[in-house]
């Protein structure tokens, strides 16, 4: 069983530094998890040998903390939630167990720890708006007793950018949930889903051991994995970076807008693609519009570039709020209710 860490732990900070080959090995890893060791080697200007050194380093420092496969939930049928949670801080002992019995659901993506208004987002999978409701029940019914208050919202579009902000060499391509929607549902079995769900553990798995653990000719697998790709099931592969390693520091920003237009929107959602410190964008249903999440040095980067978001839409921005991340609890690309 893989650990399922997140990016951002308060406790874990080595300041790590990276030099440019390193920038490149994690440059190239960012855009494509499974691109062969061979390939990454004559990108670079290194031997095999050399890359897999550093490679293994970076493993080692928990600099990777995970290479995994970027799914389109939509596809598969699941739409993303959000629970924010405020908990009653005297009861510690039971917020940890909350916490764990979160982790153990299948339907949790991620678990996010804030210092500020809330405490938590919860970010969950579900069908509909129904299925996420009896979630929600079975979620927060077992610790009523130290949730003191509660809120849900339903994402509509996002983006994620795989990157890393001093990892500027080349144009990082971003990964966006917004695709146009299909009027048919692309194919898929069980199979592929546990092929998912093996990538899921570790991208850069060869198709050979995969195809021990999935009873399949390695040939069968690679065609599946393909065909995956193509119907936009998989939309890519990357990496999972230990933010508080380069200590890096999580914030949120959140705003409503007066009615943005369509097009201001896509500016929004442009703007923030072209600064790497924005690691997230989220159009939602809920108390807020848009949520942005952001990795940055320092409060005073923070503050500069919020400052210059609310310049460059100053007409569209209206009310907002920050929030600073403390620690992410829990990350899982591929939560089991996906095989369900």
């Amino acid at each position: 069983m893989y650990e399922k860490l997140g990016s951002f732990n308060p406790l874990q900070k080595n300041n790590f530094k990276l030099d440019v080959k390193d920038k490149k090995i994690l440059f190239y890893l960012l855009n494509d998890s499974r691109m062969p060791f061979s390939t990454l080697a004559k990108k670079i200007g290194l031997s095999k040998e050399t890359v897999l050194y550093r490679y293994n380093r970076f493993l080692k420092n928990n600099i990777i903390l995970r290479n995994h496969p970027l799914i389109d939930y939509e596809k598969l049928g699941y739409q993303r939630f959000h629970i924010l949670i405020i908990l009653d801080e005297s009861d510690k002992g039971k917020q940890k167990n909350f916490i764990d019995f979160l982790k153990e659901d299948k339907s949790v993506l991620r678990i996010l720890e804030y210092s500020g208004h809330w405490d938590l987002e919860v970010i969950v999978l579900a069908k509909s708006l129904k299925e996420f409701d009896n979630l929600l029940q079975r979620l927060l019914e077992p610790f009523k007793s130290i949730i003191i208050r509660k809120d849900t919202e339903a994402e509509i579009d996002a983006i994620e950018h795989h990157s890393l902000p001093e990892i500027k060499m080349l144009e990082v391509k971003p990964h966006s949930n917004s695709s146009p929607k299909i009027l048919i549902k692309p194919s898929y079995d069980q199979i592929d889903l546990k092929i998912i769900q093996k990538l899921s553990e570790d991208a850069r798995i060869s198709s050979y051991d995969l195809s021990q653990k999935i009873k399949l000719s390695s040939d069968a697998i690679r065609i599946r994995i393909k065909k995956l790709v193509e119907k936009g099931i998989i939309e890519g592969f990357t990496t999972q970076i230990n933010f508080s390693a380069f200590n890096y520091h999580g914030y949120v920003f959140n705003f409503n807008t007066s009615c943005i237009t369509k097009k201001q929107e896509m500016k929004l959602f442009s703007y923030c693609k072209n600064d790497h410190n924005f690691i997230a964008v989220k159009r939602l249903i809920g108390d807020w519009d848009f949520r942005t999440y952001l990795v940055v040095k320092d409060q005073i980067v923070f503050h500069n570039i919020v400052s210059q978001l609310k310049i460059q839409f100053n007409q569209d921005i209206r009310n907002y709020e920050t929030w600073v991340i403390y620690y992410e609890h829990y990350f899982n690309s591929f939560p089991e209710v996906l095989l369900m």
